[in-house]
């Protein structure tokens, strides 16, 4: 292990042994984690990063069910003989744009 002394007639760290500036270096470094992942601003970030998260995926299924209202839209626009291609070009075309929306949010 790098990192530890060894102690003469004790070995490496150990209950016996005093603590190393090795260890003593990893117990601050993981003392100072332990603190700063406690703190309240750590806390909060994390607080506001789950609740954009939550934001971003409800409107992913809003955006969702509104692509679903345009495809069935662009169905019945074909099922009707002598519907004008324009009202369907423009449901084909917001149907792309929601696409992209759910992309950009995923």
């Amino acid at each position: 292990m790098t990192g530890h002394a060894y102690f003469r007639n004790l070995g490496q760290c150990s209950r016996k042994a005093p603590i190393c500036l090795g260890c003593a270096d990893a117990i601050r470094e993981l003392e100072a984690q332990l603190a700063y992942i406690t703190s309240e601003g750590y806390v909060a970030a994390l607080d506001r990063m789950r609740a954009r998260a939550e934001k971003a995926e409800a409107r992913a299924a809003e955006l969702e069910r509104e692509l679903k209202v345009y495809l069935a839209h662009i169905a019945s626009c074909r099922d009707l003989p002598g519907q004008p291609k324009a009202r369907e070009r423009e449901a084909e075309a917001r149907v792309a744009e929601l696409l992209e929306a759910i992309r950009r949010q995923a």
